[in-house]
């Protein structure tokens, strides 16, 4: 049966609209897993000492899901399927649950978490840090420290004596030269440390977040809302299409 309402009609192509974007962007993300894991991305390796999951991984992981739930909100909306809608809205909702659960874990163990990522870099620029790999497939630890360091403006996690005696200079308290004000080589030995960075990482971290506060947390918002706007939206057309014709 055919259903000519406009009000069905808006939702119906309003919902496939958005759910398109949706897939593609799983599609995206899927294809950025896959590249950052043929290719050794530098970001994939920087937690990857004790953590279960590799950051591309979990990048892999959240693409397939990102496709598999716009895959089915497009095709339970086009071929008005209530199986499909009903997959869908409890694809959503475990989703949405997902990210309640782990906001409020963060909020209530920021202390432990923030243990956890101190320890795991602390790891990487102990053992896994080395200038002679940068440019290898192994040298991913290396090129996301130096960006971080040049990009946050700092040096080490705390301060530049995490740099100091590390497994790439065991007898030396050099630091790397992404932690100096004007790089130049030799710039990090310990001889002619004149002007690195005085703040360590961590440090500038939490104040990028607390200074971009305000706009992710109005990101957030605007996510969680689509989020429940496209439940609704899946339930509308899941009851309109019950009350006219049986289950697919």
């Amino acid at each position: 049966m055919e259903h000519k309402g406009s009000a069905y009609s808006c939702i119906k192509y309003s919902f496939i609209a958005f759910n398109i974007l949706i897939w593609l962007l799983g599609l995206g993300v899927l294809t950025v897993g896959i590249w950052m894991h043929v290719n050794r991305a530098p970001y994939s390796e920087l937690l990857l000492n004790s953590t279960f999951f590799s950051a591309t991984v979990l990048t892999i992981i959240a693409g397939a899901i990102i496709f598999v739930v716009g895959f089915c909100g497009c095709c339970g909306a086009i071929l008005e399927s209530q199986c499909m809608l009903i997959t869908y809205f409890i694809f959503v909702l475990v989703l949405f649950g997902l990210e309640v659960a782990a906001t409020c874990l963060c909020l209530t163990h920021k202390v432990q978490i923030q243990k956890f990522l101190h320890a795991e870099v602390q790891y990487s620029i102990q053992e896994d840090y080395n200038s002679n790999l940068l440019d290898t497939p192994n040298g991913g630890v290396v090129a996301a420290v130096d960006s971080i360091q040049e990009y946050f403006k700092c040096c080490g996690i705390d301060n530049q004596t995490d740099w100091y005696k590390i497994s790439a200079w065991p007898n030396e308290n050099n630091v790397p030269t992404s932690c100096c004000i004007r790089p130049q080589p030799g710039c990090g030995n310990s001889e002619s440390q004149s002007s690195i960075y005085p703040r360590g990482c961590l440090e500038e971290v939490k104040y990028w977040f607390m200074k971009n506060m305000y706009t992710l947390g109005v990101l957030a918002l605007v996510v969680a809302v689509l989020q429940v706007l496209n439940m609704i939206a899946a339930v509308t057309l899941f009851c309109c299409l019950r009350n006219n014709k049986p289950i697919l």
